[in-house]
């Protein structure tokens, strides 16, 4: 499976209620049995009705990697916090935008109390770069087609070795991409983390920004 559906919080709680009530009517071992073939919560309910969907059309992306595959998922199944146009047409206010609302939040203030130029940065390099920031989000979960795209230096692909001059302040591009990336993918999957392996998920972050 593409998930990990054991560890949801709200399944757990709500087959511990229900097995209190069917305790008092079947044996232990058929409560148990009843409730291992039922997943009661709305989340859990959403990803088993589309995983298999969209598992059937795996053939298009058949070797992608189990965190690539996640990634992916959310990235064409579920609501993302950034529209991305099928037919690569973007409204530029809109786009910066969205990044502008996805980078604004408390989580990464905090994060970067210490060092507000670094988190300006990374506003900034993104927005700026928007054309290289649309495409690489539409391929970034898939290292190696980013590998092909290197090959064949595609026009889209930014250096990541280069340096961004911000304020009188040289940034790693890899450094500010990667914080970018990071913030996609957590706020694109908030609410479903724990069906996910985020740690195989920011290794794959890492190896994008370093090809």
């Amino acid at each position: 499976m593409l998930f990990t559906y054991k560890n949801c919080g709200c399944c757990k709680k709500e087959m511990t209620n229900i097995k209190v009530l069917l305790n008092n009517i079947f044996p232990a071992e058929i409560c148990d049995e009843i409730c291992d073939y039922n997943l009661h919560c709305s989340k859990c309910k959403d990803l088993n009705k589309k995983e298999p969907m969209f598992m059937m059309r795996r053939y298009r992306h058949k070797e992608l990697t189990r965190p690539e595959l996640q990634i992916y998922f959310f990235q064409t199944e579920m609501p993302t916090p950034i529209y991305l146009s099928n037919t690569n047409k973007t409204n530029l206010r809109i786009f910066r935008k969205e990044i502008d609302d996805l980078l604004e939040n408390e989580t990464l203030k905090q994060r970067f109390k210490k060092d507000k130029t670094f988190f300006q940065a990374v506003k900034s390099l993104i927005k700026k770069d928007w054309k290289f920031t649309y495409h690489l989000m539409n391929n970034f979960h898939d290292v190696e087609k980013i590998k092909d795209m290197r090959q064949c230096r595609a026009w889209w692909l930014p250096s990541f070795e280069k340096t961004y001059m911000f304020r009188n302040r040289e940034f790693k591009k890899r450094d500010l991409y990667e914080v970018f990336f990071t913030e996609y993918v957590e706020k694109m999957m908030e609410g479903y983390k724990h069906y996910c392996d985020l740690t195989e998920i920011k290794e794959h972050i890492k190896k994008v920004v370093n090809t």
